[in-house]
């Protein structure tokens, strides 16, 4: 039988309702949860919390919450930043899209269009009492979310989105509009999962007004002018694990071991070097980085953090670059692991091989 696994993003409005529906339909198996925030007082009113869960990870709260709700669940809570996640863990039948921003909609929406997920996305404001709600199954001819997209949808949704300490405003929604967004979501998630309805080439958009009692259904065409490629990656599965295979193997395996090749890990950078501020020390690094802020490297010799900037991060490594100790150590040792996407690109763009290591 097979396992059906989904996927919510977005712990806050909408995702606290639907989750809690999501684990009342037998047919799922598995759940990861990701938010990488706590709540708050705020929330009280607009979210599927108590005060118990003030100052907790969401996830965490959500994840207890659906174990008391179905035992016999899977269920996989991730405190993380969107941004900081291997792309391959969004491998899913269905990914549910609860997120406030458009910039973290927009890292969603292209690591899975990349895997050939399919995506239910949803969004209220309160100010208009409209929900929406958006299916988009990845196809060359269909609409992506940057279809919709003018330049200033850009320039909103990277600025909000600068840095770690900032945090996008909450819509603050209402309890009312977050359920009504997440009943739909999961009717057509439902109808999806058990094969009563395909979402197909021709993606849609529904749009309820609470304050008319009307609703809008759109179906959504691809833009020629979008700035998305549109492209589907075709992923090829190494049998080898992260720790059994060297760097230099890896181009072996990828067939990219000729002519002028560079080496990226999606969603991550290469931490080449690190000064330590104790002793002065620059140390040479070589790790694969997805700017966890968590993560600290620490000086070999007296123990202090190592402080790092931007000229230190490489996106990609040309294999002529790599010293040959740093071929020869494991895609594990230098941070790479089986939900990676590793990405092989020759000189002059014309070949791209996508590849994940697997040891089945």
């Amino acid at each position: 039988m097979k396992v059906i696994r989904v996927i919510v993003a977005g712990m806050g409005n909408i995702g606290s309702i639907l989750i809690q529906i999501l684990g009342k339909m037998p047919f799922i198996q598995e759940i990861m949860l990701i938010d990488r925030d706590c709540y708050e007082v705020k929330n009280l009113t607009s979210q599927r919390i108590t005060m118990d869960a003030v100052g907790r990870e969401k996830v965490s709260v959500q994840a207890e919450s659906l174990r008391a709700l179905n035992k016999d669940l899977k269920i996989l809570p991730i405190h993380k930043d969107l941004q900081h996640l291997p792309v391959g863990m969004l491998r899913s039948d269905l990914i549910f899209s609860c997120l406030d921003s458009p910039w973290a909609r927009h890292l969603l929406m292209e690591w899975a269009w990349r895997l050939g997920m399919p995506v239910i996305d949803a969004g209220v404001r309160t100010e208009n009492k409209l929900a929406r709600v958006t299916f988009y199954d990845p196809h060359p001819a269909s609409a992506c979310l940057e279809c919709s997209w003018s330049e200033d949808h850009y320039n909103h949704a990277r600025s909000e989105y600068p840095c770690e300490q900032q945090r996008t405003p909450s819509t603050n929604g209402s309890f009312s509009l977050g359920s009504l967004a997440a009943s739909v979501q999961a009717i057509i998630g439902e109808e999806f999962l058990t094969g009563k309805a395909e979402l197909g080439s021709k993606n849609q958009e529904i749009l309820f007004n609470a304050e008319s009692k009307e609703y809008f259904k759109t179906n959504l065409q691809r833009n020629p002018h979008c700035r998305f490629d549109h492209n589907i990656w075709r992923i090829q599965s190494i049998p080898r694990r992260p720790q059994d295979i060297t760097i230099g193997q890896l181009f072996d395996e990828a067939g990219m071991n000729k002519g002028r090749t560079w080496l990226r890990v999606e969603n991550a950078s290469f931490f080449m070097q690190g000064r330590c501020p104790a002793c002065n020390h620059t140390w040479e690094i070589f790790q694969a980085s997805h700017r966890d802020p968590h993560t600290q490297l620490f000086c070999p010799t007296c123990r202090e953090n190592l402080i790092s900037t931007s000229i230190d991060y490489r996106d990609r490594i040309e294999k002529g670059e790599f010293k040959e100790k740093q071929l020869r150590k494991t895609a594990a040792e230098i941070g790479i692991t089986s939900d990676d996407i590793i990405t092989f690109q020759s000189e002059d763009d014309q070949q791209e091989i996508h590849v994940m290591l697997s040891p089945g």
